[in-house]
C-alpha cells in the first residue's frame, strides 16, 4: 500500500519526467539481461512487478488523461505477453496461457485496433498452440501474421521497382520428396529478444518454417520465405531468415539445386547490400 501510495503522489501524468523515464528504461533492460543470462526466477519476478506498475501508475493517471492512461494500458498487455511466453519457454502452459487470456481480455475491451499489439498477441497465440502440439492452427494464425507485414510492406512505393527486380534471381525448381528429418533448424520455437516489430515478423517466420517441419509441408515454407524476400529484400533479408530459407533448402531439394538458390539468396543480398551484421555469410549453409 506505501508502495501504491508513493507511485501515486509521483506520477503526474500531465508533465514530462525524464528521469522516471530513464528508470523505467533501465528496469526493461535489466529484465532482458537477465533473460541473456537465463535467471527465469529474476525474470519472472520483474516482469511481475512491472505489470504490477504498469497497473499502479493506470489507476494514478486522472481519468481526463486518456492517452496516457491508454499508453499503461497498452504496456501492461506487452508485460503480460512477455511473461506469458517466458512461462511458455519454460514449460508452464497453463500460467502462460492464464497470462495471455488476461491480455487478451483487456486488449478486448479497453484497446481500440492496433496493429503492433494485435501482432503480437497473434504470436503469442500462435506459441500456446505450438507448445501444445498444434502444428495446423499454429501455422495458419503465424501465416496472418505473415501476409499482413507482406501486405504492409508491399505498399511502400519506393520498394516496388526493387521488389520486381528481385524475382529474376528465383527461378522454379521441381521439388523432391519431403524428407522428414528436422536437423538443422537452429532457431528455438519460442524467440526472447526485444518486443519489436522485427521480433515479431522474425519469429513468426521461424515458428513458420518449425511447423512446416512437423506437418512435413516444407514446400510450403519455402514459397512463404521466397514471396516474403520479393516483396522486400532489405526488410526480410535477416540473418535467422535467410539461415532457415537455406536449411530448407537443404532438406527438399537435391544438392546442386540447393547450392544454385542459396547463391541467387546471396546475389539479392550484394545487390542490396544487405551483409554482416544483419546476414552472416556462414547464415547461407555453403562450403
Amino acid at each position: 500500500v506505501t508502495y501504491a501510495s508513493l507511485w501515486q503522489q509521483e506520477i503526474k501524468s500531465d508533465t514530462a519526467n525524464p528521469l522516471e523515464y530513464w528508470l523505467w528504461q533501465v528496469k526493461l533492460h535489466e529484465v532482458n539481461a537477465h533473460i541473456r543470462l537465463r535467471n527465469w526466477k529474476v525474470v519472472t519476478q520483474e516482469l511481475k512487478s512491472l505489470i504490477d506498475e504498469t497497473q499502479i501508475r493506470w489507476i494514478a493517471t486522472p481519468d481526463s488523461d486518456v492517452a496516457v492512461k491508454l499508453d499503461w494500458m497498452k504496456a501492461q498487455i506487452v508485460l503480460l505477453m512477455r511473461l506469458s511466453r517466458v512461462l511458455l519457454q519454460l514449460g508452464d502452459v497453463k500460467s502462460s496461457t492464464h497470462y495471455f487470456d488476461e491480455a487478451s481480455r483487456i486488449y478486448a475491451f479497453n484497446i481500440g485496433k492496433d496493429n503492433s499489439l494485435q501482432q503480437l498477441l497473434l504470436l503469442s497465440q500462435a506459441l500456446l498452440l505450438f507448445s501444445t502440439d498444434q502444428y495446423p492452427a499454429a501455422a495458419d494464425v503465424l501465416s496472418k501474421i505473415i501476409d499482413a507485414e507482406s501486405q504492409s510492406v508491399s505498399t511502400v512505393s519506393h520498394f516496388s521497382g526493387q521488389s520486381q527486380e528481385a524475382q529474376q534471381f528465383f527461378e522454379s525448381s521441381p521439388l523432391l520428396p519431403i524428407q522428414s528429418s528436422s536437423s538443422g533448424i537452429a532457431y528455438a520455437a519460442i524467440c526472447m529478444q526485444d518486443l519489436t516489430d522485427d521480433f515479431v515478423i522474425t519469429s513468426a517466420i521461424n515458428n513458420f518454417a518449425i511447423c512446416a517441419l512437423y506437418r512435413k509441408n516444407i514446400s510450403e515454407a519455402v514459397v512463404r520465405l521466397e514471396n516474403l524476400i520479393r516483396v522486400h529484400p532489405v526488410r526480410f533479408m535477416t540473418d535467422p531468415v535467410i539461415f532457415n530459407l537455406c536449411t530448407l533448402y537443404d532438406l527438399t531439394f537435391s544438392p546442386d539445386v540447393s547450392t544454385s538458390k542459396k547463391k541467387m539468396l546471396q546475389k539479392v543480398a550484394l545487390k542490396y547490400h544487405i551483409e554482416d551484421p544483419m546476414v552472416h555469410w556462414r547464415s547461407f549453409r555453403l562450403n
